[in-house]
């Protein structure tokens, strides 16, 4: 792997499909903002009306979004492309946008991470430019993953490190299946850019998924998806705590008061392997999750259907909750005025 990469002057790559999307009519009592595909995350910029959504490849490629809160606006974001000399140093190559595939993403003051699957396995590493109204995203590295991971979710630390889900390990052939028993296929990484990546020692985790992170650092919060359950995790100690629930936590946001939003599916792993196409429609929850008492309150609970096959996470802003989904080029926002509080 080239350990110093060169590049000449900065690059600016314009995203497929730029152009800003117009708000969705309501259906079925929820609310869209449409353009976004294949969201499965969500990150707010700091000290602005902005947020920031991934994209998987679907049909068409993957794409990073920029929302506006104030307008319910959506529109796909232009990279520009200036290498770190520091966080370039181990990618294979700059960024390609054409072949980008971001599940989780995490964001911590102006670095914004996501987890891509677009023509390598890695972290890639993005500058948020505020100098004027609209974010606008420079690729300036990436952390290419071990092997045997399959990135999921990443959480930005205070010291500039990284903490990475694994799903499960993509060369075993039978995970799918091991995930529907419930057996351990995940795992939790920690990433700094003069250290690489090293295995945290959490015990084992079925089916790896979303991440947060405390206010004060102290505490990860993890998905054990497969196995219907948020994990508690000291840093320090590696200690860890288990809070039941009846569907699979998938995406986790962390509330200002420390809650959790957590949004997930209400079926098995099984009917979810089973699907082929782009509508996977599974009963699907959103639900607030208070994590020292263990307390969980259900927002939304819904049937999958063509428009929105289940939802994958879930942020608020202001008065609004934000749920990334599965099926359509959507999102969904709804007044939290409309949803139960915390109990």
């Amino acid at each position: 792997m080239m350990k110093r990469i060169v590049f000449a002057a900065l690059a600016l790559l314009e995203a497929t499909g730029a152009h800003a999307a117009a708000p969705c009519p309501s259906s079925d009592g929820l609310h869209y903002i449409c353009g976004p595909v294949g969201s499965e995350d969500l990150a707010r910029v700091p000290g602005t009306s902005w947020l920031i959504a991934s994209g998987i490849r679907t049909d068409v490629p993957g794409r990073l979004y920029r929302i506006d809160t104030r307008t319910g606006r959506a529109e796909a974001l232009t990279i520009a492309i200036r290498p770190d000399p520091v966080l370039a140093k181990d990618c294979p190559a700059p960024l390609d946008p054409s072949r980008l595939s971001i599940d989780g993403i995490g964001l911590r003051g102006r670095r914004l991470y996501g987890a891509n699957h677009g023509g390598r396995q890695a972290i890639e590493i993005f500058d948020i430019d505020r100098q004027d109204d609209k974010p606008r995203l420079t690729w300036i590295g990436c952390a290419p993953t071990p092997i045997g991971t399959l990135a999921n979710s990443v959480a930005p630390l205070p010291d500039g490190g990284i903490v990475v889900t694994s799903f499960y390990d993509p060369r075993d052939m039978a995970a799918w299946e091991r995930m529907g028993r419930g057996e351990p296929t995940g795992s939790l990484w920690e990433w700094h850019s003069d250290r690489g990546f090293r295995r945290m020692d959490v015990g084992p985790i079925s089916g790896a998924n979303g991440l947060a992170i405390s206010r004060d650092a102290g505490t990860l919060y993890v998905s054990a998806w497969s196995s219907h359950a948020l994990l508690a995790i000291d840093r320090q100690t590696l200690g860890r705590r288990t809070i039941a629930l009846d569907f699979m936590p998938d995406n986790l946001k962390l509330a200002a008061d420390g809650t959790l939003f957590v949004a997930g599916q209400a079926t098995t792993v099984a009917s979810i392997a089973a699907c082929t196409g782009p509508v996977c429609a599974q009963n699907w929850v959103v639900a607030r999750v208070g994590p020292e008492r263990g307390t969980v309150t259900k927002l939304i609970a819904r049937a999958g259907n063509a428009t929105v096959s289940y939802a994958c996470g879930a942020l608020a802003v202001g008065d609004r909750l934000y749920i990334t989904a599965r099926a359509d080029r959507r999102l969904i926002t709804m007044p939290l005025s409309e949803l139960p509080s915390l109990r």
